[in-house]
């Protein structure tokens, strides 16, 4: 896998929906603002303000509930508007944290559930599952819950070392399809892969063929091309996705920005894969 830094880009603009209410505030977006990952090293620049990408239409429309009011709840709830879906950020307090969710409206954690196609835990992993016990399992069941999070300690480490959060949920909602995505990358690489100077890898992880379809759906409308995103198996896969933050920080240090992918990179059917058929190989050139 190879590192791959990124460049500037120009951004689209977002357009507002203008459909039905939910708990009589309308379903918007907002341009992400700015701002970095929680407990990560001071040491980095901060990732400045970022604008969503052009207008895509890959999937069907969907209604998409973001739980977290963070950075990352708000990139991704702009750029998704911008693709045609209809969005909504959901707090445990949304009177408070209206004024967090910029132009989008901000409702309760029940009704942002309650009226999407797919829910984002965008939640800090270490809360995540607790929240999601409070919506409950009967509002989550049969709905496609894509997973960004990941959870640190109060230290900074992972909390979550023998196994993955995505794990956790779909264990604790066995009638919820989980689906891992998106936590290999800083917020703005989310919503605009081809702001890098050249491809990266976006994975998935889950246990249900159909809703890794909806999320590829998604990721398609965040600008990731088909041949970007690498379907590495069950949820038990996730794991690595949420452990690569091990490196993720290291890498971010080393840069000395948070806006890098890395690029899977599969071997050339002309080079040779063992000892045996290179020196095969080289006989019959000689």
């Amino acid at each position: 896998m190879r590192t791959v830094r990124r460049r500037g880009r120009g951004a689209g603009r977002c357009r507002a929906w203008s459909g039905p209410c939910v708990d009589d505030v309308r379903w918007s977006h907002v341009a992400p603002g700015p701002g970095t990952y929680d407990r990560w090293p001071r040491s980095l620049p901060s990732p400045g303000r970022g604008e969503v990408g052009r207008v895509r239409h890959s999937v069907r429309p969907m209604r998409i509930g973001i739980l977290g009011t963070g950075n990352v709840g708000r990139a991704l709830a702009g750029a998704w508007n911008a693709a045609g879906h209809e969005v909504v950020l959901g707090s445990r307090k949304p009177d408070e944290t209206a004024a967090h969710g910029g132009n989008v409206p901000v409702v309760s954690t029940e009704a942002a559930v309650a009226a999407a196609d797919v829910v984002v835990n965008a939640t800090p992993g270490t809360a995540s599952l607790a929240l999601l016990t409070s919506v409950g399992a009967p509002a989550l069941a049969g709905k496609v819950l894509l997973d960004v999070a990941v959870g640190f300690t109060d230290a900074g480490d992972l909390s979550h070392l023998g196994e993955s959060l995505g794990e956790e949920l779909q264990r604790a909602f066995p009638d919820t399809r989980v689906v891992k995505t998106l936590c290999t990358l800083d917020r703005l690489v989310m919503i605009a892969p081809d702001s890098l100077e050249g491809p990266s890898t976006v994975f998935l992880s889950g246990d249900d063929p159909t809703a890794k379809d909806t999320v590829r759906g998604l990721l398609h409308d965040l600008g990731w091309s088909p041949d970007s995103v690498l379907d590495l198996g069950g949820i038990a896969t996730a794991r690595g996705q949420e452990h690569f933050s091990l490196l993720f920080i290291p890498v971010a240090q080393a840069v000395g920005s948070y806006r890098f992918g890395l690029r899977v990179v599969r071997l050339s059917e002309d080079v040779p894969q063992s000892y045996e058929e290179a020196r095969t190989a080289a006989e019959a050139a000689s």
